[in-house]
């Protein structure tokens, strides 16, 4: 739940941020259509090899004006800058984009002249063609986003996305289509080629941009520099803290904290314990980076998430919390072999505290996604020595809040060490761990209703938490807290159930190879929206994003069908084309294939958002503005 409520805020901070650094910001739309774009080809045919420049052409209405790219404003500026986005495109490497020549213009709002683009606007994109490059239709889309204004005020800022598509074949004929007005090309500067680096075709874009999507929100980094470079890892360390907070962690969050709890007043064995942990949690991360990296030799490659796809493996782990639990809860309290608990991540040892760290490192590789899915998708392309950097800042992002708190003991001091109300906080949190474990055994549960058998222990266990509370003290403050607290966990629960056990009204239809190809061959729009047992984030796209009635209606029409795929099973059919478009990025993930094209024009990955869904499931909408 918490990743949901982060996604949302996050949005609409950065949403607030945008509009309120707008310059005397009118509270009216813009009086009709502003700017209007179309993209057009040097020439639309092309052979492998071939270099072609792509058109972005703007027309200005009079009276009005745009800003220009952010490299062409102030550092210091509040104005939004003109940008140019390019989704990548198997076959086709884009270079730098080449924006002209800013015009200063006097406006009302700022006493210093304004640089602006005015009238008609022609932006170019160099494209290669590599060698290898397959022959057929390569479709592209471009998002372009500005800021219109006058010389009174500016708007808020628009986005247009607009598709075209380049020719790839191994012959062009004697008269190929080429732009009826040349003059749109006399200011293009062959010389962008060269900013396209020489790299495999399937390569990300050549200008080393990493279009990120940081639950919900995008934006672009240029990983062509080492600026770009080192925000990305801190992007990955940032992501490590907040994976703490998802549920995928939770189950042994409770475990560390009795560990440090034991450890309390002991600066020092707190502090190596600590280290220990730590260094489990970021060793799991360098290792799955030396997957990734493809240098352990003999293995096959990590599917992100795909270790839940097994049974065994979910039910085990959902077994060993359990076990943990009841443990925490007093339930059990013989004495087993040293050598068990040497191996028990709960005791206060160093084999112990290590596999704890591993074990959280493991668990919290479903909730990736919506954080690191595009990182993950950029590093499993980069040089070995480069993705063992960025998995690894994850895992030392994960371990830092653990080395924070035990570094400081005087935090650590401050959780009770004996008494009735610490004995109920590690009862209470044995029963939220019992709670967490049924979402490991989802996979083998009929349906969804493991989310309301996980509503339903969640309200005992906090029943047990207010009735013990009010049994072992008679103050206002501690008993009125807790019910509080009850009953926000209580009804988020409930909830949160509601949601995730809810389905789509759509005509699902289950995904086989064959029934994929027959509706590609019937000229049908396919969507495939990727799922599992496992994966909470697509339960509530479907529980939420999909009850949606314009999303619904789009399905009313018979030229569109809705594959589910489903990956909980280690061998569903829907794996191959998952590794495909997904690119070790994991599920969520959502992908439109309309009449006549080989690939989606985008993949939709993490939580993404009902604006995103539906521009690609209409496109012929998009070139419509639409506010951010």
């Amino acid at each position: 739940m918490s990743r949901h409520r982060l996604s949302i805020l996050t949005t609409l901070i950065l949403a607030l941020s945008s509009i309120i650094s707008t310059p005397a910001l009118a509270q009216f739309a813009p009086p009709g259509e502003i700017v209007t774009a179309k993209l057009v080809w040097q020439n639309p045919q092309a052979m492998p090899g071939d270099q072609r420049a792509l058109a972005l052409v703007l027309d200005i209405a009079d009276g009005f004006h745009t800003n220009p790219n952010a490299a062409a404003m102030p550092a210091d500026t509040m104005y939004i800058p003109t940008a140019v986005r390019i989704e990548p495109v198997d076959g086709l490497l884009p270079g730098q984009v080449q924006f002209p020549d800013p015009i200063d213009i006097e406006v009302q709002y700022d006493p210093e002249p304004v640089a602006s683009f005015i009238g008609r606007t022609i932006i170019y994109i160099p494209v290669v063609i590599p060698d290898e490059a397959a022959l057929g239709d390569r479709p592209i889309a471009i998002s372009l986003t500005y800021q219109a204004c006058n010389d009174q005020v500016c708007f808020p800022p628009k986005t247009l996305t607009l598709q075209t598509t380049l020719t790839v074949t191994d012959q062009l004929p004697a008269q190929t289509s080429i732009p009826a007005d040349t003059t749109l090309f006399a200011d293009f500067d062959p010389s962008s080629f060269a900013t396209v680096y020489e790299q495999a075709p399937d390569a990300l874009p050549a200008s080393g941009l990493l279009r990120n999507d940081f639950f919900g929100v995008e934006f672009t980094i240029d990983t062509s520099n080492p600026a770009g470079i080192a925000l990305v890892l801190l992007i990955g360390a940032a992501a490590g803290v907040l994976l703490n907070v998802t549920p995928c962690v939770l189950p042994v969050i409770p475990i560390k904290i009795m560990s440090l709890h034991k450890a309390a007043g002991h600066r020092s064995r707190a502090l190596y314990l600590g280290v220990i942990y730590a260094l489990g949690i970021v060793l799991t991360f360098v290792f799955l980076g030396l997957l990734v990296a493809g240098l352990v030799s003999g293995l096959d490659a990590l599917e992100w998430g795909q270790i839940f796809s097994y049974p065994p493996v979910s039910a085990g782990l959902g077994l060993i919390i359990i076990a943990m639990a009841l443990g925490m809860m007093g339930l059990f309290t013989f004495q087993l072999p040293q050598s068990v608990y040497a191996l028990n991540p709960s005791s206060d040892t160093t084999t112990g505290n290590l596999l704890l760290g591993v074990l959280t490192a493991i668990l919290s590789t479903p909730c990736t996604g919506p954080m690191l899915g595009a990182t993950i998708a950029w590093a499993v392309k980069q040089p070995p020595a480069l993705a063992l950097g960025t998995f690894t800042a994850v895992g030392v992002g994960m371990a830092a809040p653990y080395l924070l708190l035990t570094a400081f003991p005087t935090l650590v001091d401050r959780l009770p060490r004996s008494g009735p109300a610490s004995e109920l906080t590690k009862q209470t949190m044995g029963g939220l761990l019992i709670v967490v474990a049924i979402f490991f055994f989802g996979a083998l549960i009929p349906g969804r209703w493991e989310w309301w058998i996980i509503a339903a222990l969640l309200t005992l266990t906090m029943l047990y938490m207010v009735v013990r509370t009010f049994s072992i003290t008679h103050r206002l403050v501690p008993r009125l807290s807790v019910t509080l607290l009850a009953i926000i966990l209580t009804t988020s629960g409930v909830l949160i159930a509601r949601t995730l056990a809810g389905s789509s009204p759509l005509p699902w239809q289950t995904f086989t190879v064959e029934a994929f190809e027959q509706a590609r061959a019937d000229d049908k729009h396919i969507l495939l929206k990727f799922t599992a047992d496992w994966c909470g984030n697509c339960h509530y796209l479907e529980g939420t994003l999909y009850r949606t009635p314009d999303v619904v209606a789009v399905f009313n029409n018979t030229d569109y069908v809705a594959f589910k795929v489903d990956l909980t099973a280690a061998n569903a059919p829907g794996w191959p084309l998952q590794r495909e478009l997904g690119a070790g990025g994991g599920i969520p993930l959502a992908a439109v294939y309309h009449p006549g094209q080989n690939r989606p024009t985008r993949v939709l990955q993490g939580l993404y958002t009902y604006d995103q869904l539906m521009a690609e499931l209409q496109p012929d909408q998009k070139i419509a503005e639409s506010s951010p």
